[in-house]
This record gives C-alpha cells, sequence and structure tokens, in this order.
C-alpha cells in the first residue's frame, strides 16, 4: 500500500494563520499502514502524490460509526485512486453525531484541503458520509472548494432501519448497545425529509454537479447485512441497509446501480472503475430490475435477566417466516418453538458490524418454510446471568394475508387496503406507541389518533402500532407498522 502523510493540527492552524503559504510535502509514511481512527476527529490524511501528471484531488469521507480507516482495512480504495493519478485525503469525522455537526466540521476542514491542494476537491462520501457533505456544501459554506460530489449509498432520505432502533419494541435493545445516538437519530426518515426540505431547494439553486451510485444485493441467507436487507426489502430494493429510492436525488445523475451490498458500496475494486470512468467524463447511467416482494413482519423486544420468552401468532397459509433475533450479547441458547411444541434451532449467528444502525448486537437468524397457523414462542437464555439482556425480535412473513392487504401507518392511524375480503375489520384494532411510550389501545382501524398521538412542535416521534385481529377464517394474525414523523417549530409534519 503507498505511504500516507498525516496532516498535523498544528499545520492546519498555521495555514489559517498564513493565508499565502502553501504547505510543503511532508515525507510519506511508508509500510502497511493506514489513518489511525483513534487520534481527534477532525484529523486528515494525504496519500502520497502520484507519480507524472496529477488529476483532480479526491476526498473520500466514511459513513455511520466509522474512520479514515474505512477506506484502508481490507479496502484497496486508496491503491485504486493512486494508481488512476488521484492526489488523494481522507479524514475522521465524528462517528456518532448528525450531519449537521459533521457538515460543520467537514467544511472547515474542506477549505484547510483547498489551500493544501490548491485546487477544487471532487469529494466521495460513503454512506451517511454523502449526507455529511451535503450539509458542509448546501448549509456550511464549502461549495467553493469543492468540484463535485459522488455518494456511495447514501441514505438522501434516511433509513427505516432508523426508525426501527427508535421503535417501542427495540428500545432497551438499542439503549444497551448505544446505538440510539445523534448519528442515527439524524437518519430517521421524518428528520430526513426535514433536512431534504431544508436542503433541496439550495441544491438546485447549486452549480455542483452531484452524482450517485446504489447497490441492490444484501447477501445470501445468514450473511452480515441479510437481516437490514430483509427488513428493507418491504421498502424496495436495497444494499442491506440503504434502498435504491433513499440513495438517488430527484437533481442527481445515477452513475450505477449494480448488485452489491453495503459493505461493497465502499470497496475499491467494485466502485473505483465507475468513479474513474465519471471523472474521466464517461458516464453510464445504471438500471435495475425492480422486484416485487410482498412480505409484513411482526416484532417483539424487550429485557430479561438469564432467561427469556416472547410470542407472536402467524395466519394460515404463510409460505415463508424468518426470524431476526437481536439480542445485546450471543445468547447461550435460542430456540423458536411451533404451536405444536416442534423445536427450531438457530441457523446462522453473527454480530452486526460498522455501519449498522444495530452495530455490537447479535442476530440469530431461524427459518422456516410454511409455519403453521398458531401461536409460536421464543426460548432466550443468556450466558450473562447477571446482566440484563436486551432483545429484538423481528418475525418477516411472506404469504399469508400479505399479498392481499397493505397495512401503513400515517400519523398514527392504521389502515388497511384491499382487506374487506380477507380481515374481519370489527375484531381487528392495534396499540400505540409514541417513542417509548405507550399512548393508546384498542384503536380501531383507519380511526382519528390526533387526540392520543398529538403533534408536539420542534419534536421527532417514532410512531410503533401494533395490529392484531381476526381474518375472515377466523384466524389470528398480528403486524407491526412503524413510522417516523418530525414536526417543525411552526407545527408543519415531515415524513416519508
Amino acid at each position: 500500500m503507498k505511504g500516507l502523510k498525516l496532516v498535523l493540527l498544528f499545520c492546519c492552524v498555521w495555514l489559517l494563520l498564513v493565508p499565502s503559504a502553501r504547505v510543503e510535502a511532508m515525507p510519506s509514511i511508508q509500510g502497511k499502514f493506514f489513518p489511525d481512527p483513534s487520534v481527534p476527529v477532525g484529523t486528515w490524511f494525504v496519500g502520497a502524490t502520484p507519480s507524472g501528471e496529477t488529476k483532480a484531488p479526491v476526498l473520500f469521507v466514511h459513513g455511520l460509526g466509522g474512520s479514515s480507516s474505512t477506506w484502508f482495512q481490507q479496502n484497496d480504495m486508496y491503491d485504486q485512486a493512486y494508481a488512476a493519478g488521484h492526489p488523494t485525503a481522507f479524514i475522521n469525522l465524528h462517528p456518532d453525531r448528525s450531519m449537521w455537526t459533521n457538515g460543520e466540521l467537514l467544511s472547515r476542514k474542506l477549505a484547510e484541503m483547498h489551500r493544501y491542494f490548491g485546487e477544487k476537491i471532487v469529494v466521495v462520501g460513503y454512506s451517511k458520509g454523502g449526507v455529511d457533505m451535503q450539509s458542509a456544501l448546501l448549509h456550511y459554506g464549502a461549495t467553493p472548494y469543492v468540484e463535485k460530489i459522488i455518494t456511495l449509498g447514501s441514505p438522501h432520505y434516511g433509513s427505516p432501519l432508523a426508525d426501527l432502533a427508535f421503535s417501542s419494541w427495540a428500545g432497551w435493545l438499542a439503549a444497551i448497545i448505544g446505538q440510539r445516538n445523534e448519528a442515527t437519530a439524524s437518519l430517521r426518515t421524518g428528520d430526513m425529509a426535514h433536512f431534504r426540505a431544508q436542503t433541496d431547494p439550495l441544491a438546485r439553486n447549486s452549480d455542483i454537479p452531484v452524482y450517485t451510485l446504489s447497490g441492490t444485493s444484501w447477501g445470501s441467507f445468514g450473511s452480515e447485512l441479510f437481516f437490514g436487507g430483509l427488513y428493507l426489502s418491504s421498502f424496495g430494493p436495497n444494499d442491506g441497509a440503504v434502498t435504491v429510492q433513499s440513495s438517488r436525488l430527484p437533481y442527481s445523475q445515477e452513475i450505477a446501480s449494480r448488485a452489491w451490498d453495503h459493505y461493497g458500496m465502499k470497496t475499491g475494486y467494485l466502485i473505483f472503475p465507475y468513479i474513474r470512468e465519471q471523472l474521466r467524463g464517461h458516464v453510464q447511467s445504471g438500471s435495475f430490475v425492480e422486484e416485487e416482494y410482498e412480505s409484513a413482519n411482526i416484532m417483539r423486544g424487550g429485557e430479561f435477566l438469564a432467561e427469556g420468552t416472547a410470542q407472536f401468532f402467524v395466519e394460515d397459509e404463510v409460505s415463508k417466516m424468518t426470524l431476526s433475533l437481536l439480542a445485546s450479547e450471543e445468547l447461550k441458547e435460542a430456540t423458536l418453538i411451533s404451536p405444536s411444541g416442534v423445536n427450531v434451532s438457530v441457523s446462522d449467528v453473527y454480530e452486526e458490524t460498522e455501519g449498522s444502525v444495530f452495530e455490537g448486537a447479535y442476530t440469530h437468524v431461524f427459518a422456516v418454510d410454511e409455519p403453521v397457523e398458531g401461536e409460536w414462542s421464543i426460548a432466550m437464555h443468556s450466558e450473562d446471568e447477571q446482566t440484563d439482556t436486551g432483545f429484538l425480535a423481528i418475525t418477516t412473513i411472506e404469504g399469508g394475508i400479505s399479498p392481499n392487504i397493505e397495512i401503513a401507518g400515517t400519523n398514527g392511524m392504521v389502515s388497511m387496503s384491499q382487506s374487506k375480503d380477507v380481515v374481519n375489520e370489527d375484531e381487528t384494532s392495534y396499540t400505540l406507541y409514541v417513542n417509548d411510550e405507550l399512548v393508546a389501545t384498542n384503536m380501531k382501524m383507519g380511526g382519528a389518533a390526533g387526540d392520543v398521538a398529538p403533534l408536539k412542535r420542534n419534536t421527532s416521534q417514532t410512531l410503533t402500532m401494533n395490529v392484531k385481529g381476526k381474518t375472515k377464517s377466523g384466524k389470528t394474525f398480528e403486524r407491526t407498522v412503524i413510522e417516523h414523523r418530525y414536526i417543525d417549530e411552526r407545527g408543519r409534519v415531515f415524513h416519508k
């Protein structure tokens, strides 16, 4: 790997004090090194200068929970850029702060980099880094320093996974693993709708072009992105963390949409050839085939000491059921028990890693084809019998009544379309949580929720709606619907 040069903080301060000066090249760090994620946020690194004629400098910005080492650990992005003749820079932003905090910091650092390189910079942002980048440009004055921006699987419209982390069912788990932080909160779909309302008018008047890339793969059963991809599948094609729809902007040009997962979106040999072609002026818009995927979710969550259980109902004619059991530790034992008492063992266990809104949790996966109708149970046993274990269980159902109805939540009201021949609505109701507070029970479908879920100005509200009812044949069914909304100081409501 080519050497890297650490631009020290005192050099940056000197640059600001002596505007006409130019930082001389510092000796490269040779050997197998990459930027240190433990150095202070705001620290930025410069790659070795390519030999021969150099091209536009490129800054790489990491995503949620990451650091500048994102581009080096099991990644050849730096090598790819160096070989193509591009000077490079890498920066450590806050891994757990909002696009507002990181945008202000990034704008100041872009001014320093602009002085160092002596020309405008191409900025490449991975995942949330693309959102941080837009914040820096359009809200904190970084426009004079930037040539163009390229986003890689960025959640420009937020992520339903962030909404999930702030749902009532996920509260115990997210709190224990520390993922209810400012960064995750900023990616909730209502908060991002508010951000887009402030940002997009500025972007349309900007002359800085925006390019995007997106992915449509979330790996095979049991892979690290399987849970995220499975959950997001009901929202459309996705890369296991971000939907294709969220990765696009109405005024951007998509370079490519391919069968990449979210981790692949930052990988040099997969992605840089597309970036290189764009920088050469050769852009081919990507396309993908949108797949129909009828699914629905049932959720449970909470905490337990040593042993815990949870129950849920599955209706008849379900073709497949996948249970993703996330826990704050790898469980000593976890079993799924059918209504007839048959035990189903865990198919796979993996840890949620960097970039996941549930980073640090362990996902235990169960898969059942043609599950029998009735009440299923989850039995959990923790290794640590002295400390509470947080869990979130998400059962994804294919078939059953899902192809015949659509359940949606809007401002705390649940409605079902095309349901009259399938569901007995007189025997169907739902409970409503606002953030983690239970505010209503036995709510009827389509009933007014304004009295129990009032709008509060300058607040974010995650609404969790748990539906339980009867089919026309008298069978019990359940569904969980989650939505998020942001209410501004004028009382305007923003949601996806």
